[in-house]
């Protein structure tokens, strides 16, 4: 999913549009894609910063592993009391 939102969504909306439109569009995709309306601004600040990482990097490895570790802090926080 990171693959698909980072690379053709943004890699296609940057020549158009400024950087700017492109990682919003891109975060806006990101957080109705996972389809957790609770979470959708949340997800949606996610989703700017995986595109900030993205762009600045030119590498899905840092992307990846910051969403990895979203995920488990949201694994830990919802299953440990």
């Amino acid at each position: 999913m990171i693959i698909y939102c980072t690379v053709i969504l943004v890699g296609a909306a940057i020549s158009p549009i400024t950087l700017i439109q492109g990682l919003l569009v891109k975060a806006i995709i990101f957080a109705v894609i996972h389809q957790a309306v609770l979470s959708w601004f949340r997800l949606f600040l996610m989703g700017l910063l995986l595109g900030w990482l993205r762009n600045r990097g030119r590498s899905l490895v840092p992307c990846m592993i910051v969403h990895f570790l979203h995920n488990l802090a949201v694994i830990v926080l919802e299953f440990v009391p």
